[in-house]
C-alpha cells in the first residue's frame, strides 16, 4: 500500500501530515524536502525515513555524517549551499553588468539551512563584487511583492531558495516576467514558467535513487548503515547501465567492472591570495597558517576526505573551515580576496593563479595525491568519437602537468 500526503510546503500542514503517516505504522517514509524530513525526525526515531531534497543533512541535524548517518534517516544530499557561488557566477556571466542580486527565500527552510544559505550567498557575492539583498517570502501571496521589493532595491537579477518557491513555479515565473527580473532556480523544471536559468541536481534522478533506498530498507537494511549519497555518484551507475560511454573524474577507487586510465597524478598545494599576510612572509611553515581562515570542502565529501588526510599526514588536526564548499570557483574567489587559506590540486591552483591573484605557498605537502581518470566499462567497444575524445583528453592532461 502506498500512502501519499501533499502539504504544499506549508509548515503546519507538514507537521500534521507527517504525524498522520507515522501513526499509520508504515514501513518507510519518503520525505521529499528538508522541512518534511525535519518534522518526521522530531516525531519518530523508529520509522525509517528517506529524504530526497535536503541541502545540508548534517547541518540540519538529520544525520551524524554523510558516511555514517546513524539514527533512522538517510537519503540524498542536495548540497545546494555548496553550489551557491557557482549560481551567482552563472548569473554574472549571463549579465556582465550585474551588481545587485536579490535572494528570495521562504520559510520552508529550517533556521540552520536559511542561515547557511544567506551566509554562503553573501560571501560569494562579496568575493564577486556583488551586493546581495536577502528578501524573505513568507507565503505564496507574498511572491509578487517580494519581486517588487527586489526591483525597488535596484536588483538586476534574483536567485530562489526554498521548497515553497519551488512549488509555486507558475506564480514565481509570472512575477519574474512581470518585473523583468532575470531569475535563477535550483530546479530545471521551473525554467519554462519564465525563469532565466537553473543550476542544480536532476530531481528525477534523485527520486529514482530514493526508490533504491526504499527497496534496500524494505529488504532489511538499516538507514543508519546506508551512506547519504552526494551529487554525481549516480553517474557510476549510469556507466554500468551503458547510458553513458565514459567518465572523466577524480579517483573513483577500484571497480572490478571498470577500466580506468590515470591521466595525471598530482599533489595538493596550500594556496593564499597574493595580498594575504602569509604571502608576504619569506619563511613559512604549516603551523603558521593552521589557524587562518580556511575555505575547504566538507570533510565527509570525497575531496574533503583526501584533504583531511593531508593534514593528518603532516601531523596536524584538520582545521575547522570558516567556509565549507565544493565549488572551485567560490573557493578560488575567496582565497584571492586575501582573507582565506585553502588547499587545491596543483594543476587547479596553477591555472587559477593565471586568472586570479593566488600564490602557492612553498610548503611540502605529505599525504595522498589526487588523480584524474578516464573510466569506462571493461570489454566494451568504444566508438571512434569516444576514442578521439580520449586522445584529446590525454593531450590536455600533458599540458596540465607542465603548468608551472
Amino acid at each position: 500500500m502506498f500512502l501519499h500526503r501533499f502539504p504544499a510546503e506549508q509548515l503546519e500542514r507538514i507537521r500534521s501530515l507527517a504525524g498522520e503517516l507515522v501513526v499509520s505504522n508504515v514501513d518507510v517514509i519518503i520525505a521529499i524536502t528538508a522541512p518534511g524530513a525535519v518534522a518526521l525526525k522530531q516525531i519518530t526515531s523508529v520509522t525509517p525515513i528517506v529524504f530526497v531534497v535536503v541541502p545540508d543533512p548534517v547541518g540540519s541535524g538529520l544525520v551524524a555524517s554523510l558516511a555514517h548517518p546513524g539514527g533512522n534517516l538517510t537519503g540524498l544530499s542536495f548540497m545546494a549551499p555548496d553550489l551557491n557561488g557557482k549560481r551567482l557566477s552563472l548569473l554574472k556571466e549571463a549579465i556582465p553588468s550585474l551588481s545587485r542580486v536579490g535572494l528570495l527565500h521562504d520559510r520552508s527552510l529550517d533556521p540552520v539551512t536559511t542561515r547557511n544559505n544567506v551566509e554562503s550567498y553573501s560571501k560569494a557575492a562579496k568575493a564577486m563584487g556583488l551586493v546581495l539583498h536577502p528578501i524573505e517570502v513568507p507565503t505564496p501571496e507574498a511572491i509578487d511583492s517580494a519581486f517588487s521589493a527586489a526591483a525597488v532595491d535596484g536588483c538586476e537579477a534574483a536567485v530562489l531558495a526554498g521548497a515553497m518557491l519551488a512549488n509555486e513555479g507558475a506564480r514565481v515565473g509570472g512575477s519574474a516576467l512581470a518585473h523583468r527580473m532575470p531569475t535563477l532556480s535550483v530546479w530545471a523544471e521551473k525554467v519554462p514558467f519564465g525563469l532565466l536559468m537553473s543550476y542544480g541536481q536532476d530531481i528525477v534522478v534523485s527520486l529514482r535513487k530514493a526508490a533504491g533506498y526504499v527497496d534496500k530498507i524494505l529488504k532489511g537494511a538499516k538507514p543508519a548503515d546506508l551512506p547519504v549519497e552526494q551529487p554525481g555518484e549516480h553517474q557510476i551507475q549510469e556507466l554500468r547501465e551503458r547510458k553513458i560511454d565514459l567518465l572523466m573524474t577524480r579517483a573513483t577507487g577500484q571497480q572490478d567492472d571498470f577500466h580506468s586510465e590515470v591521466l595525471f597524478d598530482e599533489p595538493f598545494v596550500f594556496v593564499v591570495g597574493v595580498h594575504s599576510e602569509f604571502a608576504r612572509k619569506r619563511r613559512i611553515a604549516l603551523k603558521d597558517i593552521i589557524k587562518g581562515n580556511w575555505v575547504l570542502p566538507p570533510y565527509d565529501s570525497a575531496p574533503g576526505v583526501l584533504i583531511a588526510e593531508v593534514f593528518r599526514a603532516n601531523d596536524l588536526s584538520p582545521p575547522r573551515p570558516l567556509v565549507k564548499t565544493i565549488a572551485i570557483q567560490l573557493t578560488v574567489s575567496l582565497i584571492a580576496s586575501g582573507e582565506f587559506v585553502g588547499i587545491l590540486p596543483a594543476s587547479v591552483a596553477a591555472l587559477s593563479a593565471h586568472q586570479a591573484s593566488l600564490k602557492v605557498l612553498p610548503l611540502k605537502s605529505l599525504g595522498p595525491r589526487i588523480s584524474a581518470e578516464i573510466v569506462f566499462l571493461k570489454n566494451r567497444t568504444l566508438s571512434p568519437a569516444v576514442g578521439s575524445f580520449i586522445a584529446c583528453a590525454r593531450k590536455v592532461a600533458k599540458s596540465l602537468v607542465r603548468v608551472p
